[in-house]
């Protein structure tokens, strides 16, 4: 409440809470409502702030910068706190809270309740497969199940994670003699028989493994499919893994349509925006994840260059100051173009909405749960060429075409702002591969556009990977105008049904035929 109000009452510009401060109970309590902070940054303030009154300012240390993890409570965000229901305890039985208190303190209720585990996907698979056959009346040996759990357990988590089907796993994790022999004493004891014999154990296997296969089935089904992608991704990821090395094991095309439907469930509800159709802040939140990601992308690249900082991709998206729009073409006013940066793609398009302050732009709804699915971010520099500095997609996402659409979609924007080069830089090999995976380039390649779309191909620089593999990169000079005029003939041609060639050959047949006679 003091950090809220302070801020509110405009005393302070803003209060930075250092992670865990004042302790794990009120960082946490925090964090539900602000996010911290992605990336570190220089903090800059004013040194003196009672200079007018000749009083220096004092600090106990001064603070350099802002870290990771760090919470910023500022007038733009203190309206999101949101202080829960307390009760007053006195702080001997809750030292969590306030070890040093010597009054009462307001404690959140069930603070300290028990938080429930989430399970993974053969987890969960495990305890409907557990539950249910427990629950089957038709079947008679739900009181020793507990017996088969361990094997069970081991048979699903090999079975979702390496995508083999061993069935010997259940047989040999229970061992009947050892179970009949520690039983013997405590027959006498129950209404239920729990000495089994082989054909028992037996029955016993076959009947969880059917059980197992049963509700596997049902998240198999698209409807289980898309529920998993809204609601849990974590599962759904999963899945998705779990049916690739199913179709690599067993090469039957079933796990190959599963897979396809997986995929279009995830090419549908993506969704594809510009960064400068977001507001300030969220495009602050996004870039600040880009920076970040990319220091875990370079991790095993031997760092990323150290040009590249938080304030250079800040300044791809920041708007012109008016006083900057009149002056000449420069690297501060984007080399008079409106601000771009690229495209995001997102999850859903349940992850945005429209901006109350700002008319037509969007805020991310739900900054904690961002999920990110690829993005290309870059600016001008010069007035004719824009350079995408970085373009990422997501494992989860790779093989949907995802990056070639982003580069097509920066092209299309581009061309619209009399910009005529693309500029960036891949690994070498990549134009090869993406003439053979690309229908519209390889059409392209075979017309003997090539030359005339890339105009500029040439080494840049080398990476060294974390396990010594060398990385060579080339610089693509791309002509925009080109590519663009190529897709509208490629995309004229595909519109071009085989009724219409039909057409085509009848009235060709007819003026070669009136013209013979």
């Amino acid at each position: 409440q003091l950090f809220k109000s302070i801020v509110e009452a405009g005393i302070v510009p803003a209060v930075i809470i250092p992670k865990n401060f004042p302790n794990v109970a009120i960082y946490q309590l925090l964090e539900e409502s602000i996010i911290p902070q992605v990336v570190g940054c220089e903090l800059t303030y004013k040194d003196d702030f009672f200079e007018d009154v000749a009083v220096e300012s004092y600090y106990d240390f001064a603070m350099e910068k802002i870290k990771i993890g760090d919470i910023i409570i500022e007038p733009d965000n203190v309206g999101d706190i949101e202080l829960p229901e307390i009760d007053i305890k006195v702080p001997g039985k809750e030292r969590r809270i306030l070890r040093e208190s010597s009054g009462f303190v307001p404690v959140a209720k069930n603070m300290y309740q028990k938080r429930e585990r989430k399970k993974d996907l053969p987890g969960t698979i495990f305890q409907s497969v557990f539950d249910s056959s427990r629950l089957d009346t038709k079947f008679n040996y739900g009181h020793i199940l507990f017996g088969f759990a361990r094997g069970l357990g081991t048979y699903i988590s090999t079975l979702i994670g390496s995508g083999i089907r061993d069935e010997s796993i259940l047989s040999v994790s229970f061992d009947l003699d050892q179970w009949n022999n520690q039983k013997k004493k405590r027959r006498r004891k129950k209404n239920q028989e729990t000495k089994i014999n082989k054909e028992e154990k037996d029955y016993i296997i076959m009947y969880l493994i059917s059980r197992t296969d049963i509700i596997i089935r049902e998240y198999y089904t698209k409807q289980k499919m898309i529920d998993l992608f809204e609601n849990d991704e974590k599962h759904f990821i999963e899945l998705q893994h779990h049916l690739r090395l199913m179709f690599k094991q067993t090469g039957i095309i079933y796990y190959s349509t599963l897979l396809k439907t997986l995929t279009k469930i995830m090419s549908d509800s993506k969704i594809h925006v510009p960064f400068s159709d977001f507001t300030r802040r969220s495009n602050d939140f996004l870039i600040k994840w880009i920076f970040s990601n990319e220091d875990r992308v370079w991790r095993d690249r031997g760092g990323r260059p150290g040009e590249e900082t938080i304030k250079t991709f800040l300044n791809f998206i920041k708007p012109i100051p008016d006083d900057l729009a009149q002056e000449p073409p420069s690297e501060k006013n984007h080399y008079g173009h409106q601000p771009f940066g690229g495209y995001v793609v997102l999850k859903s398009a349940s992850q945005i909405e429209e901006s109350d302050t700002e008319p037509g732009k969007y805020n991310i709804t739900n900054p904690k749960g961002l999920n990110i699915a690829a993005y290309t971010i870059g600016d001008h520099i010069s007035p004719k060429k824009f350079e995408i500095v970085t373009a990422w997609v997501s494992p989860d996402y790779r093989g949907q075409g995802i990056a070639m659409k982003l580069y097509l979609d920066t092209m299309k924007y581009l061309h619209f702002t009399d910009t005529d080069t693309l500029s960036c830089d891949v690994i070498e090999g990549t134009v090869e591969k993406i003439i053979n995976a690309s229908a519209l380039f390889k059409y392209l390649y075979n017309q003997g556009w090539y030359e005339t779309i890339v105009k500029v191909r040439e080494s840049s620089y080398e990476s060294i990977r974390r396990d010594q593999d060398i990385e060579q990169f080339e610089n693509l000079e791309i002509n925009i105008s080109f590519v663009i005029k190529g897709m509208k003939y490629y995309n004229l041609l595909a519109d071009i049904t085989i009724f219409h060639w039909l057409i085509l050959v009848v009235l060709l047949v007819f003026f070669v035929g009136s013209f013979l006679n």
